[in-house]
């Protein structure tokens, strides 16, 4: 049996590069620590000047990354009493800050998720984005306040640059958590397109763009007097790696895939024998030996198979002569449907009508759709520019294979949530959400604002305080159950498990020494990390930042033994969290764990007893694999 302890620290942004670069080049670190003057002559070959090299920055891109490497003591915790079928769910609704929360989850879902949407702030000048640190944010308005977001107007000589500091870092941290086959879809128009491909090719390589896909959002607008209607969106793709990665579009057509001849090769078609390129060998006469009818291949082609390869095709029925000259080849050509490379055609990088009428049923990616998406929910109108629900569910179903996990980390009207909750209702899949939102208070500043009018009446008649995060969560509710009445499947995930970003539930070691009393602030300190839960927390907050230290996702099976005692996972982990334990708690865990177990236990359940916590220790050895304390 090991034995540790554990930290409230999350993930190390640094040393998780250092890991990586140790999985690599292991030959590069003395003592466990890395030698940069042995890996740069590794890659010498490849080095380059900085001063002489072409790339891409702005001011705060380097103290973006400082931002990264800040230790995190963040944690979430679990409101029960917000969510939806809090025990069978999968689908988890975090409220905070995505760039403190992308953190947490580096913890927990690294090379985990799926796929990931992300409809980010598109930085056209009357927009909210996001203060992350004070020093990357520098403004020409005097009246910015101290609140986590700001109207990045086009005025503001950062314009470009605020935006870039706030969705950088993002990013560059959601790439850990993508599989390697997975794709990040960005949402994103003309305003900043181009410094998005910058960051993009950056983070995940020029090498993994895959695409980007031109969304048709409206029929008519403004044109700026130039005469010019701008009438697109786009959606950028990037995969983690793109040799893992394979898009599957819409099902092809097999319609006129038939078996009349009931041919055991079950259902073909009828296709051209012929070829644009070929040699002697592939240029001869076939004579049908019914008809007599000779044919040669079209004037300038040829066989699209030799003599030799022929007579197998005749035997196998794949070259069927004609019994009757209808005028025409005197022998069919089959291509089976089992012979095709994919039953599906590739995803296409347009996303709009193809008709001249350009109504709704025929171009179910315009905006109006994603307004009239939520509004069917809620008789209203409550959000700004949701996403078309359709324009999600497409990109889910074609990057995912329906069984997956998708970040949504700028989730907004939580169009993403009803995608996938539609997408599992239709085509039997088993996918999952995990969307953050930073909660924003609703205010209504002007008396012909309706939609936070309306938002603010909405929320009075549930009881809910102003902020759009419940608005999200109502929609998931009211998706949920619109989803369900209309389904056969009883057991159709519908739920959601709400967390909120907080502080970590733990003290930390850092003995603040009163000059004129040292010996009582130093018992204080030491009295406050062996009875290191912070007041106003309960149980599953601490058990929850537990699990997401040990790596263990969300959606955790956990079962309550008795009260302050977890097996969580069916026995992988055995928590207590009890206030005292004797010596019998070690027979109640040895009933729950397996030889694989990890045993973790608050310091306070022994309250300051080392022979107890010996004992426990001893008698347990035998039965678990590892002992860890807090």
């Amino acid at each position: 049996m090991e034995e540790s302890s554990i930290t409230g620290e999350n993930k190390d942004f640094v040393q998780g590069n250092i890991d990586k670069i140790k999985q690599i080049f292991p030959e590069v670190f003395e003592e466990d620590v890395l030698n940069f003057e042995k890996l740069k002559s590794l890659l010498s070959k490849d080095l380059i000047n900085d001063e002489k090299h072409y790339g891409f920055t702005w001011y705060g891109k380097n103290r973006c990354y400082n931002c990264l490497k800040q230790e995190s003591y963040d944690t979430l915790r679990p409101k029960m009493n917000e969510s939806k079928n809090w025990d069978d769910t999968k689908n988890i609704f975090i409220e905070g800050d995505n760039l403190r929360v992308l953190k947490i989850l580096r913890d927990n879902y690294t090379n985990n998720i799926d796929m990931i949407y992300i409809d980010c702030p598109y930085n056209n000048g009357d927009e909210m984005i996001i203060k992350d640190c004070p020093d990357l944010m520098e403004h020409s308005e005097d009246n910015l306040d101290e609140s986590e977001f700001f109207v990045n107007k086009k005025s503001n000589p950062q314009f470009h640059t605020d935006w870039l500091n706030m969705i950088f870092p993002r990013i560059l941290l959601s790439r850990d958590l993508l599989k390697e086959n997975g794709l990040i879809f960005i949402t994103i128009d003309e305003n900043e397109m181009v410094n998005l491909r910058k960051i993009c090719d950056e983070i995940f390589g020029k090498i993994n763009y895959v695409g980007e896909i031109i969304r048709k959002t409206k029929t008519t607008t403004a044109d700026k007097n130039t005469g010019f209607n701008l009438q697109h969106d786009y959606v950028l793709i990037y995969a983690k790696n793109i040799d893992k990665i394979y898009l599957t579009g819409e099902e092809k057509e097999f319609s006129n895939y038939k078996n009349p001849d009931n041919d055991p090769l079950g259902d073909w078609k009828s296709s051209d024998p012929s070829a644009k390129s070929g040699s002697d060998s592939t240029y001869f006469s076939i004579e049908n030996p019914y008809t007599k009818k000779v044919d040669y291949p079209p004037e300038g082609r040829y066989w699209s198979f030799s003599k030799n390869t022929m007579k197998k095709y005749i035997e196998s029925g794949k070259i069927k002569f004609k019994k009757e000259d209808d005028g025409h080849r005197g022998f069919i050509f089959k291509t089976y449907k089992n012979e095709l490379k994919s039953l599906y055609n590739p995803v296409n990088s347009l996303f709009a009508t193809t008709s001249n009428d350009e109504s709704e049923d025929k171009n179910p990616y315009l905006n109006e759709v994603g307004t009239k998406d939520a509004r069917a929910l809620f008789d209203k109108d409550l959000f700004k520019y949701p996403k078309p629900v359709i324009l999600i569910k497409k990109l889910i179903k074609y990057s995912t294979n329906g069984n997956a996990i998708i970040l949504d980390f700028f989730s907004r009207s939580a169009a993403t949530a009803q995608a996938v909750m539609e997408l599992n209702e239709e085509e039997g899949t088993n996918n999952n959400f995990i969307l953050v939102q930073i909660p924003k208070q609703i205010v209504q500043e002007r008396a012909n604002d309706k939609y936070a009018k309306d938002a603010i009446n909405f929320l009075d008649d549930l009881g809910k305080p102003h902020f759009d995060v419940e608005l999200s969560k109502e929609r998931i509710n009211l998706a949920g159950e619109k989803i369900i009445q209309n389904s056969e499947n009883e057991s159709l995930d519908i739920g959601f498990k709400v967390f909120n970003l907080d502080s970590s539930n733990f003290s930390l070691w850092q003995p603040k020494l009163d000059k004129e009393k040292p010996l009582k602030s130093l018992y204080d300190t030491l009295d406050e990390n062996i009875n290191n839960v912070l007041q106003g927390r309960n149980k599953f907050d601490v058990l929850y930042e537990i699990l997401i230290k040990e790596g263990l996702n969300l959606s955790v099976s956990i079962n309550e033994i008795q009260e302050g005692l977890f097996s969580v996972n069916s026995g992988q982990y055995i928590v207590c969290l009890k206030d005292n334990v004797d010596e019998n708690i070690s027979n109640e865990i040895t009933d729950e764990c397996n030889p694989n177990t990890c045993v973790i236990f608050l310091e306070k359940c022994f309250n300051s007893n080392d022979s107890l916590k010996s004992n426990i220790k001893e008698k347990l050895k035998y039965n678990i694999a590892l002992f860890k304390t807090l």
